[in-house]
């Protein structure tokens, strides 16, 4: 192995993961711990919250995927807020994500909590991770 390739990893945006089992209720989660059954309050509390911190994140996930969405989550970054969402595919889970600014963000995570959905896509690419 060659000084480059040590000093050089690939990365791939073929990242999956395994498909989690339906659940019974919504779930809300921070690294404060998780609320079920989460309301439009704790969505905008548990969104200040990773706002406020840049070691701390969100994620909102539904019991199912109607419209291939499992979940949407989020954490702060140098270039704004990184949102990411959870599409199930066959029996895996792939990460697509997209830097937002602090009313997209909002927007992103109310239209999921209200919808299950997700409806604007575009500027979503699968997530990068070193091989």
């Amino acid at each position: 192995m060659g000084l480059f390739s040590k000093l050089f990893k690939k990365t791939t945006t073929d990242v999956r993961f395994e498909k989690v089992a339906p659940q019974n209720a919504m779930e809300l989660e921070n690294q404060n711990g998780v609320i079920e059954n989460c309301t439009y309050l704790d969505v905008e509390e548990y969104l200040q919250m990773m706002l406020d911190d840049s070691e701390q994140f969100i994620t909102l996930s539904m019991p199912s995927a109607p419209y291939g969405i499992r979940f949407v989550q989020a954490c702060r970054v140098n270039e704004g807020i990184d949102v990411e969402l959870g599409l199930e595919q066959d029996n895996q889970t792939k990460l697509i994500c997209r830097v937002c600014d602090e009313e997209e963000c909002r927007n992103v995570f109310y239209e999921f909590f209200n919808t299950s959905n997700v409806c604007d896509r575009k500027g979503y690419e699968p997530i990068k991770m070193k091989v």
